[in-house]
């Protein structure tokens, strides 16, 4: 085997009778480095990686097939969201050849074999490999799948719309290297990508159509073109899978094998049109055991819209989420009781309903509310109503007026709560306050809007005590008549004894349903809004736009039809024994009535003091003294525990236990300390913050890191991280930023919570967000990396992080 020239995607080429194998790619050879991977999505072509004449000297012939592809799956994107489909461009910059869409399974090497290819003709053409990237649903956003490094022999990059997918790219598409959108000379990006050619000799002996290497390769005679054995032939099917072994040959299936991908359907019933036809036609993928990677085999998904085993599950082979429901195939199963403890993992739904049980709520919301999806009285204690981004809530800006705010798509009606009456209770208000708007003079008031936009509801005022998260309990407000209306939810924001001036308190982002805004005089305060006032636009924002950050809970105030407290009397020892299901991180408060109709529960007494009790997952149990009333009703409420810090650092003694590195090139560093001539004008808290190069811009092609110590998430059920951040980048992702969870125990990655960091903030900003699930209950570290391109005299002042804090619950 002769190695010329190796990245990391492999690409391997041989047709009939192989010769050598020669290795084609660019840069660093096998084995492959750990690196990056693009934030685009789009076409590499490879300068240097060719394919022409001088390819596999020792072969025979002047054609050359493709038969493997290796590549190195960035960190993060081997998810199954990230694909690649390796191309050769000719000397006219078309698209002369197209391989198979390829998805890395994990990070690292990942090494693809390929047959049954178009060949290339070298006789007087040379080629250029190429990849084509992307990542499902999305443009540009973590497009990138092969990592690249440094040392390449020059590239060029044009921009596909990753939402294209497969189809992005077809035969004869243009990719000059003037029109590039961005390029690099030798020395700068290597795409770890390579493809190993081999010259073929296409010799068919018994004219069949078969060449004679496929056919020994594959146990039949190349010497008899069916006469002798018709199994031999070009329209032999040794394997009875109904396919001629001329279709197995385009199909690149085994003709031995009656089922190549072993997924329960036969070669010949794969049809690989992406659409369903019959059972005999059914669409799918002969190479792809689960060709729309639900978890389920093709075979089992037998289109029929019924549910009649594991093996016969009725659902669309094509498609990974049959009824729509926003659960994966793979993991509904009617067989299997719905798991409370691991409800994403099984939910006990029916993959073809998108409503298991019925309620009016699909069962993708139930579990996100916490109730049963397969039982249809199990209904949530309060549903939250929002616009757009879900808790928690990030940081951003808040308005500068004065006025109501009303949200177009938070919309509350009888379909809200399931199996509520004709009226809703609001228990409670979530908001995030924005940086500077929690000092006690910014002040906010929710609102329903009807449909004839008068305000119908008015809520109590409420002040944010902190920027950032605020939570109100809300008691004893009017009810909702939600029996023949519609409301939207608004906000009513003031700032005491001005008109406009930073009048805002709620922080907004992008990403919104629509919204529009009703000036009023931030001078009137509480008084600026009465029932039945008239909103109507002053200014406006369409879907996408505006997402102020609040939300309410709302519940049915009627007491609800199953109770989930199971209560037992002691009458020999006088005792009454309450018990319920419990979460950790929640605190419980025991409220109780003789006469429930005093009022919501929620504005219930507490019980004998018995208020903030911690949670003993997964019950909790209270023994009281048997109450002396003859009739006495208990409501258990539940509300989570004020956050605990178990991490926090501010850099104000140096670096610690923290550990920074290196994998780029030299000239940039995290450093600790207070910014001098770049950056921020001073540290967020304190004299020190952490920095790359607190006295200069970050430098070309680096990949600088900065790793937490260990903390302690083991006895976790949940953790929220927040950090302040300052950002200058050159974005666009030429030069962006990574977060990372690592394992402590042996620095596998858990998750990555931001794998494209590119917004420029020019100031102090907070961040908050919760760990994901993988880090609970581990001992985690968090590694923050910046990553820059190879382009001169485009680096900026850096990336500046201060107050990095974990918080539990």
């Amino acid at each position: 085997m002769n190695y010329i020239r190796s990245s990391i995607l492999l690409l391997s080429v041989s047709v009939g009778v192989a010769s050598a194998e020669e290795i084609i790619g660019e840069g660093l050879a096998r084995p492959f480095a750990s690196a990056n991977a693009d934030g685009w999505s789009g076409v590499s072509i490879l300068e240097t990686a060719i394919i022409d004449s001088s390819t596999d000297p020792d072969g025979n012939g002047d054609l050359v097939e493709i038969t493997e592809v290796s590549m190195y799956a960035a960190a993060g994107r081997f998810d199954g969201s990230n694909h690649l489909i390796p191309i050769l461009l000719n000397s006219a910059d078309q698209v002369a050849w197209i391989g198979p869409e390829l998805t890395p399974t994990e990070n690292g090497l990942n090494v693809f074999e390929i047959s049954g290819e178009d060949t290339v003709d070298t006789s007087n053409e040379t080629y250029r490999l190429g990849v084509w990237q992307w990542r499902d649903n999305t443009d540009d956003d973590a497009g990138g799948t092969v990592a690249f490094g440094t040392g390449g022999g020059g590239m060029f990059q044009h921009n596909v719309n990753g939402n294209l997918g497969a189809n992005g790219i077809a035969i004869g598409d243009s990719f000059p290297a003037a029109n590039a959108g961005h390029s690099a000379a030798p020395g700068g990006r290597d795409y770890h990508i390579d493809v190993v050619a081999v010259r073929t000799n296409n010799t068919d002996s018994d004219g069949d159509g078969l060449p004679d290497a496929w056919e020994t390769a594959n146990g039949l005679d190349p010497n008899d073109n069916g006469d002798v054995d018709p199994d031999n032939g070009a329209a032999g099917d040794p394997d009875n899978d109904n396919l001629s072994n001329l279709d197995e040959r385009s199909a690149r299936t085994d003709p031995q094998e009656p089922d190549t991908d072993m997924d329960g359907l036969l070669d010949g019933a794969e049809t690989n049109t992406g659409t369903w036809a019959s059972a005999t036609d059914t669409g799918t993928d002969p190479l792809e055991s689960d060709t729309d990677m639900d978890g389920l085999l093709d075979g089992a998904e037998t289109n029929t819209g019924t549910w009649a085993s594991a093996t016969d599950t009725g659902t669309d082979p094509l498609e990974s989420d049959t009824d729509g429901d926003g659960l994966s195939d793979g993991v509904e199963n009617p067989d299997l009781a719905f798991n409370p403890l691991a409800p994403a993992q099984q939910p006990g739904t029916d993959p073809n309903l998108v409503d298991s049980d019925g309620d009016g709520k699909t069962d993708a919301e139930e579990l996100t509310a916490g109730t049963d999806p397969t039982d249809g009285n199990d209904v949530a204690d309060f549903v939250l109503v929002g616009d757009g981004a879900e808790r928690p809530f990030t940081n951003a800006g808040a308005d500068g007026w004065s006025g109501v705010s009303i949200l177009n798509s938070a919309i509350i009606d009888n379909a809200t709560v399931p199996g509520a009456g004709n009226t809703l209770e609001v228990t409670e208000v979530s908001m995030y306050a924005a940086t500077g708007r929690a000092q006690g003079s910014n002040h906010i008031i929710p609102l329903l809007v009807n449909s004839s936009d008068e305000i119908a509801w008015i809520g109590p005022q409420l002040t944010p005590t902190q920027d950032g998260y605020n939570v109100f309990p809300i008691e004893g407000a009017d009810l909702v008549d939600v029996s023949t209306e519609t409301y939207r939810l608004a906000v009513w924001q003031w700032r005491d004894g001005v008109d406009d001036a930073n009048g805002g308190t709620v922080a907004f982002g992008n990403g919104g349903g629509g919204m529009f805004q009703h000036n009023v005089a931030g001078t009137l305060g509480a008084g600026g809004v009465a029932i039945g006032d008239i909103m109507s636009a002053g200014h406006s924002a369409g879907p996408g736009g505006r997402d102020y950050h609040i939300d309410i809970a709302l519940r049915n105030p009627e007491p609800p039809t199953t109770n989930p407290l199971r209560i037992s009397a002691d009458r020999a020892n006088e005792t009454l024994t309450i018990r319920w299901d419990s979460v950790g991180g929640e605190l419980y408060n025991l409220r109780s009535v003789t006469d429930p109709s005093l009022g919501a529960r929620g504005s219930w007494p507490i019980y004998t003091d018995l208020e903030n009790i911690e949670a003993t997952p997964p019950e909790n149990t209270l023994t009281l003294p048997m109450p002396p009333e003859p009739e006495r009703y208990f409501v258990v409420e539940s509300f989570p525990a004020p956050p605990e810090s178990v991490f926090f650092a501010d850099f104000e003694d140096g670096l610690g236990e923290w550990t920074v590195g290196n994998d780029g090139v030299a000239g940039t560093d995290w450093q600790i300390g207070g910014p001098t001539v770049v950056g921020p004008v001073s540290a967020f808290g304190g004299a020190n913050c952490a920095g790359t190069n607190l006295a200069a811009n970050y430098g070309e092609d680096a990949n600088v890191w900065l790793l937490s110590p260990p903390i302690d998430l083991t006895a976790a059920g949940s953790a929220t991280l927040s950090y302040a951040q300052w950002v200058d980048v050159e974005g666009l992702q030429y030069d962006y930023g990574t977060i990372t969870i690592l394992d402590a125990s042996d620095g596998a990655t858990l998750a990555v919570l931001d794998d494209d960091m590119d917004d420029n903030t020019n100031d102090w900003e907070d961040f908050t967000t919760a760990l994901p699930v993988e880090a609970v209950g581990k001992t985690i570290q968090i590694e923050f990396r910046l990553l820059s391109d190879d382009f001169p005299d485009t680096n900026f002042s850096g990336w500046y992080l201060d107050d990095v804090r974990v918080t539990v619950p």
